[in-house]
């Protein structure tokens, strides 16, 4: 089941619009009190319209059947050919989340409540939803995007912070015009204040012009209110596509309301009918009634109702690159299951789909197949490719604009499954280290003299041959520099200042401000960190999460040490010492690490440790085990085995 909010919410307690209270078991399906369809989209000759079905306390209304509704299209009868229900069915939602951070969200710390309140409905994001964040203060910002990226999103909320005054119009108005341009079947906007509408600060915008914006989104508003809101207006937002308003006083109840919007986000239907073949170009009005009670929508048809039989655009016959093939002839909202050698591929239901040879063995035929219509099975496209034998790639990096001696440079291969591939590293003609599995790295001497030298990188595999060369000077430089892996210092830290952990002194020693670093591959929120770090941020880019700022005395000497227990060959002897000194320590393979291990199955920065001894993986393939518990982050105490790659270290308190 994808998106299982209603397994993950079951059993915790609806809220009533003034507070929260426990729900009372229901002896017998309750009456439908009102039928909301949020909107109709067209997949080939099908209607997908969302409805939602509520009783009279504006509760929804489960386990309705497909014989429970009727449909008619501009007055005439439709067969219902499908229903299905987000509890139980693989249908992608869009979100707005709409967040105000206005001065007085720092009363009661309601901006921090919220930030909590809403992880659990970022994190219930899956591949096919979508989320955008929306806040409003002075003016509004969309700071991201509709994405299913959950560390973007995470990371951009736990970075706001609240000041200026109410934007709500604008706000409004901004959030419809988001909501309506999604795709997704089902879709919302959870929009969040606690004042009012402030001065001129909506540029112009009225309240009768945003309440009109809203209502004519056709998308349901589910407004929250905390402390002194305008609940006539609020009201008036949620009322036209079957939205809610929940209120509280108190920051505490607000996990509990975002809950209940999730729930009911959940229990949406998804009504599909096919659409008469005579259907006129223009506006059509569809008309659902579920429990003696309609609601109706419009949509619109551009063309002619078509069965035009649908194609792959794109699919070459022969697959020697990453190569995006596309289903031609269905709606862009069309939900295409895709599928290679029968073997269905779960991650992808647009009708668009990148094939990369190198994930196909050398040589063969292989059988593409996309099925368009989940009522229909039989409904599917299918045709054969070809993938021949391929060079072995060196995928990344393509540059490395500040290599220098001594520094680790690691290399990503792309080779067809089955293919063993050598990796050779030459300096200047002689050649120094060769791999023949992964990971690729090489560490290059720091013995080098003065001038110019050359790194070429050569891959051999299945009698083929390729190779690229990286240019470098020696002998380093007397000013910091932290090379083509940089990055990785400021990405872990970013993680630290998400989680609010760091120090100003550890933040010093891993920054670069006197060299531009590459930030080609890294995450947008990470970007937009690294720069505001380096002091060139955009000033129109959020505000990045402060790192926080230790209050331990001034270090006298080590606070504790990371003592080799076990490692593999040509790795860290055992009762190898690495005293800890700054508040907080990066650990890894990199150059740029305080404490640098030689494991080959440590990341380049693998994880962060502070004073207080709160410890913290950088990225997300960065493992850990604690006492033999895999552990992202942690407090540890002395004595704990800390286990990264195959090296085991025993953390030592000195103090």
């Amino acid at each position: 089941m994808r998106f299982a909010l209603g397994a993950l919410f079951a059993g915790i307690a609806m809220l009533a619009s003034a507070g929260v209270h426990a729900p009372q078991a229901r002896a017998q399906q309750p009456q439908v009190a009102r039928v909301v369809v949020g909107g109709v989209t067209l997949e080939d000759s099908t209607a997908v319209a969302s409805v939602t079905v509520l009783d009279a306390a504006g509760n929804p209304v489960t386990g309705l059947q497909q014989g429970s509704f009727t449909v008619q299209v501009d007055g005439r009868p439709a067969q219902v050919s499908a229903v299905s229900s987000g509890l139980d069915a693989a249908l992608p939602l869009g979100v707005i989340l709409t967040i105000d951070t206005s001065g007085s969200m720092a009363e009661d710390f309601r901006l921090e409540a919220a930030k909590q309140a809403v992880r659990p409905l970022v994190d219930s994001l899956q591949p096919d939803d979508r989320m955008a964040l929306v806040i409003f203060a002075n003016g509004v910002q969309t700071l991201v995007t509709p994405t299913s990226d959950k560390t973007q999103l995470t990371t951009f909320i736990n970075a706001l912070t609240p000041s200026g005054n109410t934007a709500l119009y604008a706000a409004t108005a901004q959030s419809a015009a988001l909501a309506q341009a999604l795709t997704q079947p089902r879709k919302a906007v959870v929009f969040l204040s606690d004042g009012e509408e402030f001065g001129n600060v909506s540029g112009g915008i009225t309240r009768e012009q945003a309440l009109a914006a809203a209502a004519a989104s056709n998308v349901p508003f589910f407004a929250i209110g905390i402390g002194q809101v305008d609940v006539p207006y609020l009201t008036a937002l949620a009322q036209p596509a079957g939205g809610q308003l929940l209120t509280t006083a108190n920051p505490q109840d607000l996990a509990a309301l975002y809950t209940r919007i999730a729930e009911r986000l959940r229990v949406q239907y998804t009504v599909r009918f096919p659409l008469p073949n005579d259907l006129d170009p223009g506006d059509h009005k569809v008309t659902i009634t579920a429990g003696g009670i309609t609601g109706e929508a419009t949509f619109n048809v551009e063309g002619e109702v078509s069965t035009t039989a649908v194609a792959f655009e794109g699919l070459p016959g022969e697959l020697r690159e990453k190569t995006t093939v596309t289903l031609t002839n269905v709606t862009s909202t069309t939900r295409v299951t895709w599928a290679i050698d029968g073997t269905v591929l779960p991650s992808d239901t647009t009708r668009s789909i990148e094939l990369d040879p190198y994930t196909f063995p050398a040589g063969g035929t292989h059988t593409l197949t996309a099925a368009y219509d989940p009522a229909d099975p039989t409904k599917a496209a299918t045709a054969r490719f070809a993938v021949p034998a391929l060079p072995s790639l060196l995928v990344s990096p393509t540059e490395l604009p500040n290599l220098e001696p001594g520094d680790l440079v690691r290399i990503e291969v792309a080779a067809q499954p089955g293919v063993p591939v050598t990796a050779i590293y030459t300096v200047d003609g002689t050649e120094i280290e060769r791999d023949t599995e992964a990971p690729y790295e090489v560490e290059l001497p720091a013995d080098y003299g003065s001038g110019d030298h050359q790194l070429t990188v050569t891959l051999e595999g299945a009698g083929q041959r390729s190779e690229r060369s990286y240019q470098f000077e020696g002998p380093a430089g007397s000013s910091t520099n932290y090379g083509a892996y940089g990055i990785i210092a400021l990405a872990a830290l970013a993680v630290l200042a998400a989680a609010g952990y760091g120090g100003r002194v550890a933040f010093a020693r891993y920054q670069n401000r006197d060299r531009e670093v590459d930030l080609s591959g890294v995450a947008p929120a990470l970007q937009e960190w690294a720069r505001g770090r380096r002091g060139d941020e955009d000033p129109d880019s959020p505000t990045p999460a402060p790192l926080a700022t230790s209050h331990q005395p001034p270090a006298t000497g080590p606070w504790a040490a990371l003592v080799v227990i076990t490692a593999p060959p040509k790795a860290d002897r055992p009762g190898a010492r690495f005293d800890l000194k700054d508040d907080t320590e990066l650990v890894g393979r990199g150059k740029f690490c305080s404490v640098r291990l030689k494991d080959r199955g440590v990341e380049d920065a693998h994880f962060v440790i502070t004073r207080e001894g709160q410890l913290h993986a950088s990225t997300p393939s960065c493992h850990i085990e604690i006492d033999g518990q895999p552990a992202r982050r942690a407090q540890v105490n002395p004595g704990a085995l800390i286990k990264v790659g195959t090296t085991e270290l025993r953390y030592e308190s000195t103090q």
